[in-house]
């Protein structure tokens, strides 16, 4: 373990937090699968579903979070950089216990995506905002190049996508855009009844990752929390 690991699982054990050096008993390869149209921490230029098997979660930590929601939260080496280094990504998410909105906020210019396509889609939906259409067309436009919820801020930083518009005004909720735009470039995203948060961190050797630590986890947390959580679905008697 390195130097690095073992501050962090002291800071988690202060906090109350579990610690573990991998992931690899969460399986998390076979948690998530995402739809293509979905943004999500673990896509390569657009391409990808889910957490690679050969992948493996590094520093998890595991707890609750301020609001008590169960939280999870790693790192994994996303890219290679230049000189040995790479760009990492610090994931946390949370369970929320209920079936969700299948949603993505991604903070635009977030490494992989593919940035020719990215200002494509977003040149597009700034002239289709000139001439709506009927609803018809409208709903189409917008799940296909994002919907323009939230303030004229956050649709500037922040590409929505959702399969209708309440699922994207969920998401886009004045207290989760107001937490969003005052985090570090934190996108989200969900899948069953995950809520998922990252961000990633340029030039770090694998073998000295020290950008992933509390206080990261903490600052995605707080955005996390910042989600409201739909209610509970009630069973008819």
């Amino acid at each position: 373990m390195s130097g690095h690991s073992r501050r962090l699982a002291e800071e988690a054990a202060r906090r109350g937090w579990r610690y573990s050096p991998t992931g690899d008993d969460l399986q998390l390869s076979r948690r998530w699968t995402w739809s293509v149209r979905f943004d999500h921490p673990f896509a390569q230029r657009g391409r990808g579903r889910g957490l690679d098997r050969r992948t493996s979660p590094r520093d998890l930590m595991s707890g609750q979070t301020p609001a008590g929601r169960s939280f999870w939260s790693f790192w994994f080496p996303y890219e290679p950089g230049a000189h040995g280094s790479f760009v990492t990504r610090s994931v946390a998410f949370v369970d929320a216990a209920c079936p969700l909105p299948a949603v993505s906020a991604l903070r635009r210019g977030t490494r992989g995506t593919r940035p020719i396509m990215s200002a494509l889609n977003e040149r597009a939906a700034r002239r289709a905002e000139q001439w709506p259409g009927n609803e018809a067309e409208v709903q189409a436009r917008s799940r296909l190049l994002g919907w323009a919820v939230g303030s004229e801020e956050f649709r500037r930083a922040y590409l929505v996508k959702a399969d209708d518009r309440r699922a994207a005004e969920w998401l886009a909720s004045p207290p989760t855009t107001q937490r969003l735009l005052a985090s570090l470039a934190v996108s989200l995203t969900t899948n069953g009844t995950d809520i998922l948060a990252w961000c990633d961190h340029p030039g770090s050797h694998v073998s000295r990752v020290e950008d992933y630590d509390v206080a990261t986890v903490e600052a995605m947390l707080e955005v996390l929390d910042a989600v409201d959580l739909p209610p509970p679905q009630t069973q008819p008697p």
